[in-house]
């Protein structure tokens, strides 16, 4: 099959949009898998992406498994965080995070490869407050 597409630079996107204000933003993971660090330490990397015509991403990395029980401790406080903020009681398998909507408080990491956004909280999206609902009328409370 001949695919016929001409490359034109000016339609190339930069290499990076570098790192959004800190902040809160809603986001979807549209990615999750149980992984192998450099280190060969496992870990669950989730890919986080804005719900806005960017479709910014950032990585996010839990280190459950990791040797250290401090750094084990620290990711399940943060898993656990995730989990209630896209309404899940138990992860069996990667796969059930992704599409879930929540709302990520972003942060900007400085390095000496330049910006980056970091995950530092996790909570449920904001729905609109109900409409104010009117008492009962209670037969003890006059009219």
């Amino acid at each position: 099959m001949s695919l016929n597409i001409a490359i034109d630079p000016a339609n190339a996107s930069p290499v990076s949009q570098g790192a959004l204000p800190d902040g809160d933003y809603p986001m979807k993971i549209v990615d999750a898998a149980d992984k192998v660090s450099k280190k060969g330490n496992r870990m669950i990397e989730v890919v986080l992406e804005t719900d806005d015509a960017k479709a910014q991403r950032v990585w996010h990395y839990f280190n459950l498994f990791h040797a250290n029980p401090d750094v084990q401790r620290i990711a399940l406080s943060e898993f656990t965080q995730l989990g209630m903020a896209i309404g899940v009681a138990k992860v069996d398998d990667t796969d059930e995070l992704i599409g879930r909507q929540l709302s990520v408080t972003l942060k900007t990491d400085t390095s000496e490869y330049g910006d980056r956004n970091k995950a530092v909280k996790f909570a449920a999206l904001s729905s609109p407050a109900p409409a104010a609902a009117q008492p009962p009328n209670l037969p003890w409370k006059a009219a």
